[in-house]
C-alpha cells in the first residue's frame, strides 16, 4: 500500500526498506545546491556570459525553483510503487492497471505539461500559471532539470508522445494523492523562494543552449553523429560525436578547422581529410604540427598516444 506522504529518496537492502527521505526534503536540497553553486563567483559569470544578462535575485530564485522541482515526476503513483515490497508489488501494479515501465520519474510528467485533464486537476493547485509568466524558455529549462538523469526532453516531442496520456499516474491510489504532493511542492516552492514570484526579467533563452542561426549546436557525447553545412569562415561548435559518424561534406584539399573526437582522433593529412586542430583529443589520439599550422603551439599534447 501506498503512503500518503510522496518519498523522494530511499535506501534499501535485499528488498527492504530501511530508510527513505521526503520528495519535499531531497528537492530541497538540491535547491540548495543550485544556490551555492551560483554564488561561486566563477561559476556565476559563466552563467552570466552564457545567458548574456546578469543573474538578478529574482532569476537565481526562478533557477532555485526549476532545480527544486526536479523531482516533480516522483510524485507520480508509478513511483510511488517502488516503495511497496518487491513481492507484493507485481500485483499491486497489475490491480492498478499500472505498468513497470509508468514506473520512472522523468517523462512521467508529459501529463503535467500536456494533457488538459490532469492540467486542470493542478490549475487551483499548483502555480503554473504563474511561472508561465517568466518567459519562453520555462518549458525547455524546467524539462532540462527533469532530464538530470541524461536523457534530454524536449517539449516538442513529449507534447505527442504516448506519456501524455498516463494520466493513471496523477490519479489517487491507496491514500495517496500525487496531487496533494504537487500542491505541497508549489506551496514550498513559493513560500521558499519569495523573490521568484516577484516581478522581474524573464528566463534567460540561451541557457537551454539552442543551436545559433547558421551554426549547429554541441555534438552527442558518446554514440550519434553530427552533420552539417559548412560555413568555411567559421568552425563548428562542439566535439564530433565520441563514436558514430561524421560525414565528410568539404571538398578535398580544405582544411577543416573542428574540435577532435574525445578519444582515438587526430590530424589526418589524407586527401580531402585535412583537419587542423587548436585543442588536442582529451584522452587517447595524436597531434601534429600544430606550431606550423596556427603560427604557435595550440593546446596539451595528447594524453596517450603519439606526439610527432
Amino acid at each position: 500500500m501506498l503512503e500518503r506522504v510522496a518519498w523522494g529518496k530511499r535506501r534499501s537492502t535485499d528488498g527492504n526498506i530501511e530508510d527513505r527521505l521526503g520528495l519535499i526534503e531531497h528537492s530541497i536540497d538540491v535547491a540548495a545546491v543550485l544556490e551555492s553553486l551560483v554564488a561561486v563567483p566563477l561559476i556565476r559569470r559563466r552563467l552570466e556570459t552564457l545567458a548574456k544578462t546578469r543573474l538578478t535575485e529574482s532569476l537565481v530564485a526562478r533557477l532555485a525553483v526549476l532545480a527544486f522541482l526536479h523531482d516533480v515526476g516522483k510524485a507520480s503513483v508509478g513511483f510511488q510503487s517502488k516503495s511497496i515490497e518487491e513481492a507484493m508489488r507485481p500485483s499491486w501494479l497489475a490491480k492498478a492497471k499500472i505498468d513497470f515501465n509508468q514506473c520512472g520519474h522523468t517523462r512521467v510528467v508529459a501529463p503535467l505539461f500536456f494533457n488538459s485533464k490532469i492540467k486542470s486537476k493542478i490549475k487551483d493547485r499548483f502555480p503554473l500559471a504563474e511561472m508561465v509568466q517568466w518567459g519562453e524558455p520555462l518549458p525547455d529549462l524546467w524539462l532540462a532539470a527533469i532530464s538530470h538523469h541524461g536523457t534530454p526532453i524536449v517539449a516538442t516531442e513529449l507534447r505527442s508522445a504516448r506519456e501524455k496520456y498516463w494520466h493513471k499516474l496523477w490519479s489517487p491510489a491507496d491514500s495517496y494523492d500525487p496531487m496533494d504532493a504537487i500542491s505541497t511542492l508549489g506551496e514550498c516552492a513559493q513560500e521558499w523562494f519569495p523573490a521568484a514570484w516577484r516581478d522581474g526579467p524573464n528566463l534567460p533563452g540561451d541557457l537551454t543552449a539552442r543551436p545559433r542561426e547558421g551554426r549547429p549546436p554541441a555534438t552527442p557525447p558518446t554514440r550519434g553523429w553530427t552533420r552539417y553545412r559548412p560555413n568555411f569562415g567559421r568552425p563548428p561548435i562542439g566535439y564530433p560525436a565520441y563514436a558514430g559518424m561524421d560525414p565528410g561534406l568539404l571538398p578535398s584539399g580544405i582544411i577543416r578547422q573542428r574540435l577532435p573526437r574525445l578519444r582515438g582522433d587526430g590530424p589526418n593529412k589524407a586527401k580531402g581529410q585535412n583537419v587542423a586542430f587548436q585543442a588536442t583529443p582529451p584522452t587517447r589520439g595524436w597531434t601534429h604540427e600544430l606550431g606550423q599550422l596556427c603560427g604557435r603551439s595550440a593546446g596539451y599534447p595528447a594524453y596517450a598516444g603519439m606526439d610527432r
